[in-house]
């Protein structure tokens, strides 16, 4: 069989195909051995048994990864009723091999009880975590419709469409006040669940935070993204999420907590700034349009029952 279980000797392996694929995608940074096994293999998440590599010729030209949620009040034990797709890599020439990933990974799944399989990424961690198939008037910008097509046809179907934005900064970003007397917080984040900690693993994360009368009343979780300076020649950064109390919003909060996050990304050298948001958050896309972003592509979350 071509499909084998993956072991620490396959690691180089895997980093290769990786970066093979991450080459003309600008939003993923390169990715080399020591980051593989020091932060994607030391996830709580991680388990070999759900990693397969596609053999041929003696030499491994596909694997898919996968990971069951974690969802205990421990945060330790997976509910393996759940598990998601997190990378598929294949050339776009051999829809076989992915075919193949994609059936034996099912295969594996389904005997282990889970139900509901997804094809997903992590909004606050675009240097692994899932293929994006970005869609733009240029056509496909990801180079990943195969692996789309390949999923579709294992059965995959549209649970979710997402929208990539991008802002560069030729000079110090404006500032912006809110219509509240808010105090702005900037500083480095402390996680407390490990879910959290996990997918940020590898990653300074920062936060500026919006406070009215003692209250906290808006978050933005933001952070430089690694090996963009070494491996792509510049800094780029990413916002993981954004949020304002629900009576406080439509008052500047939100473009103030972006306009904070920029300035000081802007400071340690970030000219370019990556952020996720859901199709239909409309508020979302305001605050971001008014802040400068564009939107670059569409991001397509698949899944599936079993």
């Amino acid at each position: 069989m071509p499909i084998v279980t993956y072991t620490p000797i396959h690691a180089d392996a895997v980093v290769a195909l990786y970066n093979a694929m991450a080459a003309p995608l600008p939003y993923c940074s390169p990715m080399d051995r020591t980051w593989f096994t020091d932060v994607i293999t030391a996830k709580h998440t991680f388990s070999p048994d759900l990693l397969w590599l596609f053999e041929e010729g003696g030499q491994a030209i596909g694997y898919i990864q996968c990971s069951f949620l974690s969802e205990s009040a421990d945060e330790i034990t997976l509910n393996r009723l759940v598990a998601g797709i997190d990378a598929l890599c294949f050339a776009p020439n051999r829809p076989d091999v992915g075919e193949q990933l994609i059936t034996a990974a099912l295969d594996y799944l389904g005997r282990q009880g889970t139900r509901e399989v997804g094809f997903w990424f992590n909004t606050g961690y675009p240097l692994y975590r899932g293929i994006w198939c970005g869609l733009e008037p240029a056509g496909c910008v990801s180079g990943a419709a195969h692996a789309r097509q390949a999923l579709e046809r294992a059965g995959f179907y549209l649970q979710q469409t997402s929208h990539l934005w991008l802002v560069e900064m030729s000079g110090p970003p404006a500032l912006v006040t809110s219509r509240l007397p808010v105090e702005c917080r900037v500083a480095p984040h402390e996680f407390i669940s490990l879910a959290e900690r996990d997918s940020w693993r590898g990653i300074a994360v920062r936060e500026a935070s919006a406070w009215l009368d003692g209250q906290q009343v808006g978050l933005c979780l933001f952070a430089e993204l690694p090996g963009y300076r070494e491996h792509r020649g510049y800094a780029a950064g990413c916002i993981g999420s954004l949020s304002v109390n629900s009576a406080m919003r439509r008052s500047g909060i939100a473009s103030l907590l972006v306009s904070e996050t920029m300035r000081d990304l802007y400071t340690v050298g970030v000219r370019q700034v990556w952020v996720a948001t859901q199709a239909f958050n409309i508020a979302a896309h305001f605050t971001y349009e008014r802040m400068g972003f564009r939107r670059f592509a569409e991001i397509h979350v698949m899944g599936r029952e079993l």
